[in-house]
């Protein structure tokens, strides 16, 4: 879990000195005093090129604009996955090797992969099946699942969570469970997710 930087970088350097969050993502540009920050006490720098146009045709372009952006950057890893996009049946199956492509730009670039970049509750369980490729690749390499969850009572996100302590599981929350408890059952190692 962890900050998303984008812009207000005076307040991000307060926050980084003061909480040293685990993960911080900065979004579309990594300034290097504060990726030194979180290189320094240790935290995972992750870099996210945001692209409008996902289309998995124009894939290509979009790991040019990531290269572009993470070439130099001290950044100790980027998502290399459309955000949110392409996340249920055929179109996952596409993602996967298009994740893997990426994985690869990953390794060229010296920095660790990150793929999925889920939005919460996807994909839907029968279709993780799909992403399996794309899984046991980055579990292969030590890259990064990226999954996006969210969660806590007061803003009303814990709606279907069932069970509780580790037999929780959720649809905002701790979905990433599920994925965890399909893996299991499948015997397939995961990557970290993030």
């Amino acid at each position: 879990m962890g900050l998303h930087v984008q812009g207000a970088y005076e307040a991000a350097e307060r926050y980084l000195r003061a909480v040293k969050p685990p993960v911080v993502k900065f979004l579309d540009d990594a300034p290097p005093h504060l990726v030194s920050i979180v290189n320094g006490y240790g935290g995972l720098s992750i870099l996210r090129v945001y692209r409008q146009d996902q289309d998995p045709g124009n894939f290509g372009e979009y790991l040019r604009d990531i290269e572009h952006a993470a070439n130099g950057s001290a950044v100790k890893a980027i998502e290399v996955s459309h955000n949110e996009a392409h996340q249920a049946g055929d179109e996952l199956t596409v993602k996967a090797e298009l994740d893997i492509a990426g994985m690869k730009l990953a390794e060229r670039l010296g920095k660790v992969g990150v793929i999925g970049c889920f939005s919460v509750g996807m994909p839907d369980l029968p279709d993780w099946p799909r992403y399996r490729p794309a899984l046991e690749y980055a579990a292969a390499h030590g890259y990064l699942l990226a999954l996006h969850e969210y969660g806590g009572g007061a803003l009303g996100m814990d709606e279907g969570i069932n069970g509780i302590g580790r037999d929780a599981r959720g649809w905002y929350c701790l979905r990433y469970r599920k994925a965890l408890d399909w893996a299991r059952s499948v015997g397939l190692t995961m990557p970290k997710i993030v």
